[in-house]
């Protein structure tokens, strides 16, 4: 399924997506109501492949995000 179109429904969008590095691809994917770029350091691509779980603050606090690694892949952060 192509995500370039600027006029596709949210809905057609997967949760997760690799998408190409810069802003034209953060465009192509759509900004919603906000977006924020976010980097992972090394430390933090380290806990996740130790099987731990990253929580992320998101637009100055009225979001949560929590990644888990593929250790933990289809179980339920407690």
């Amino acid at each position: 399924m192509s995500y370039n179109s600027p006029y596709r429904a949210y809905e057609s969008v997967p949760n997760v997506c690799i998408i190409e590095s810069g802003q034209t691809a953060r465009d192509t994917y759509g900004h919603r109501y906000g977006s924020q770029v976010l980097t992972l350091n090394s430390e933090q691509m380290e806990a996740l492949s130790e099987g731990k779980q990253l929580g992320i603050s998101i637009m100055d606090g009225e979001y949560a995000l929590f990644i888990i690694g593929p250790q933990n892949t289809g179980r339920n952060p407690e």
